[in-house]
């Protein structure tokens, strides 16, 4: 039982990590059909539709069901909009963007904008710090090396970013931005696919 549980949450904690990193390529897709199985460390649900049954990640069933009174349980005909995400070592998956149910759609990654000097730079996992008129703000997902290699970008301490980003919410990490899009000197880089 403890390794099931010790599995779980680092199954959690790369999942978070992965799409802090950038280390995927993503395209949408919709999953319809009807709830057959839920769990919540990760937040995942299986659906029976789209001709079998498909697992999807990152919906928090709690959330919708106690902020946005949607009850998500075995047996719930739902249709999901969900990113393809394909990763080196944990294969590709899916993770939700919007849930919709009884006809009330919710999304479960909205966005948010940033804007400033970068006044931290971390790698491990790629995080800017910016200083969005004094108030310190994580951005996550952004690879450096990436955007110097691509896009002769060099992104350093000082250097004035604006960002687009994916608010997610993790129960084991709480709230996260994630880039999905970086403008630096006019240049603009789409890192993930807009919401």
């Amino acid at each position: 039982m403890k390794k099931t549980k010790v599995l779980l949450i680092l199954m959690s904690v790369f999942l978070c990590l992965a799409a802090a990193q950038n280390l995927w390529a993503a395209t949408t897709v919709t999953v319809e059909g009807t709830v057959t199985e839920i769990a919540t460390r990760p937040n995942r649900i299986t659906i029976d539709g789209n001709g079998g049954l498909t697992d999807v990640y990152g919906i928090p069933v709690n959330y919708l069901k106690n902020q946005h009174d949607m009850v998500i349980e075995v047996g719930t005909y739902i249709i999901v909009e969900a990113y393809e995400v394909t990763h080196p070592q944990a294969g590709t998956f899916l993770v939700a963007s919007s849930v919709t149910v009884d006809g009330v759609t919710v999304s479960v990654k909205t966005g948010g904008s940033v804007e400033g000097p970068v006044v931290e730079i971390g790698t491990r996992p790629n995080k800017l710090v910016i200083d969005a008129n004094g108030e310190l703000t994580d951005v996550y997902g952004v690879r450096l090396d990436y955007l110097k290699n691509q896009y002769n970008i060099d992104i350093e301490v000082g250097t004035y970013v604006s960002i687009e980003a994916y608010v997610v919410n993790t129960p084991r990490f709480g709230t996260k931005l994630v880039a999905y899009q970086i403008t630096v000197d006019d240049v603009t880089v789409q890192l993930r696919p807009t919401p």
